[in-house]
């Protein structure tokens, strides 16, 4: 039991970082891409939960001694070569869940050659594979001794619980706006891009405090827009 704890602990500890690191990645790639701040995620908090899992993955991965391989050479390009298909193979498992079963499109690769539906593209799945590389020699030797010492010692989990609630708040909430989105689209018969409500929403926001009212009543934005946007809807087909 105390061992399942343990990993647990471990693992949980991977899914944050993990998750939270990858949000300040997409952020900075973004706005340097785009020229704009944007929340690169369907989560308002600063997480991407993809990120978190592929962490976990990645680390499992690079844990591995791959003893089968007789020179370090070919270990490493193994390995590469593993980082590269689960990335894009969970990259794709979430994008078309996303894209087929909530109607809602989080990332579109539609203007990068040789995608797959919008959803992957080889330039991202070698991208995936570098960043996997980098962690392996710079960041995987020491997260085992850092998550240890976090993990054994109580002080920690009582953050790591509010961390938690926290998450699962956020998840059950976005849930709730991407099911008003969702809703929205079948109505339409679209695939809603959720970079482009995002920025619709937050041209109705000014300021930190009006943003912080805005959050409490973004049900009702959220309300509001698809509405407008079914209003357009209609004037079009007039």
């Amino acid at each position: 039991m105390e061992e399942f704890t343990y990993l647990f602990m471990k693992f949980l500890g991977l899914f944050f970082l993990g998750s939270f690191f990858g949000w300040v990645l997409e952020l900075i790639y973004r706005r340097i891409a785009h020229k704009k701040w944007q929340n690169p995620g369907f989560l308002l908090g600063p997480c991407l939960p993809i990120y978190g899992i592929s962490t976990i993955w990645l680390y499992f991965l690079c844990s591995r001694e791959y003893s089968f391989l007789s020179t370090g050479v070919g270990r490493v390009l193994f390995l590469l070569l593993l980082i590269i298909l689960s990335s894009t193979l969970i990259e794709y498992v979430t994008g078309l869940f996303f894209t087929k079963v909530m109607k809602v499109k989080l990332w579109d690769y539609s203007s990068c050659k040789w995608n797959v539906g919008g959803i992957i593209t080889p330039f991202f799945s070698l991208a995936w594979g570098g960043i996997g590389l980098l962690y392996y020699y710079l960041l995987h030797p020491h997260i085992a001794v850092i998550l240890s010492y976090v993990v054994e010692r109580p002080f920690f989990l009582f953050p790591m619980g509010i961390f938690v609630g926290i998450f699962l708040l956020d998840v059950f909430f976005s849930f709730q706006l991407v099911a008003r989105i969702r809703a929205w689209a079948i109505r339409n018969e679209i695939t809603a891009r959720y970079g482009v409500w995002q920025e619709s929403m937050a041209k109705r926001a000014h300021g930190v405090g009006v943003w912080l009212m805005w959050l409490l009543n973004v049900k009702n934005h959220v309300k509001n827009y698809t509405s407008e946007k079914e209003k357009e809807q209609k004037e079009k087909k007039k």
